[in-house]
């Protein structure tokens, strides 16, 4: 009775019951060896967080060296799949080499060309009329040019140029092997 008692006092099991002396004398022996009760610690005051404007996400070089690997990562596989959907069987390699080698199969991928154009997406699809024509060919607005980040729509709107010009329009065309 007297450990089961004890098992109860010390852990906290049940609401305290009435005691003998010889009870609590153990139960205070007891406590004293396990030594004094933790102190809660202060919580640190924590200032709020003033709201900051998020700022807009720019491609920088050093971001695409550091992101450089030399083959495609098996998460760029849908990249691959929609490749395969758009163009012909005969000329899918050559569409990945093209894809892997404009972007590296990034579909948010904006490169900046020196006449002040940009090339956006998956086939880095140009913006001074290019991705306009192509985007009015299907039916899009030619007017929202952020349609070209979709890589659905970038490589449609890809194989639709190569359908038309072959690779001409890409320089990574070079890097098709003869």
């Amino acid at each position: 009775m007297v450990a089961l008692m004890l098992c109860v006092a010390v852990f906290g099991l049940a609401a305290p019951s009435p005691r003998s002396e010889a009870t609590k004398g153990l139960v205070a022996h007891v406590a004293l060896a396990q030594g004094p009760a933790p102190r809660a610690l202060p919580r640190p005051h924590v200032a709020p967080r003033a709201r900051v404007k998020p700022r807009p996400h720019v491609a920088s070089l050093s971001n695409e060296l550091l992101a450089f690997t030399p083959t495609p990562t098996p998460t760029q596989g849908y990249v691959v799949r929609l490749i395969h959907s758009d163009f012909p069987h005969a000329a899918w390699r050559d569409a990945e080499i093209v894809a892997w080698c404009e972007s590296k199969f990034r579909p948010a991928d904006i490169g900046f060309d020196s006449n002040g154009t940009h090339d956006r997406g998956v086939f880095q699809l140009n913006d001074g009329g290019t991705e306009q024509y192509l985007l009015t060919m299907l039916g899009h607005n030619p007017n929202d040019l952020g349609l070209a980040l979709n890589p659905v729509v970038n490589v449609r709107l890809a194989a639709l140029l190569y359908h038309r010009d072959g690779w001409s329009p890409w320089s990574c065309a070079s890097d098709i092997p003869a």
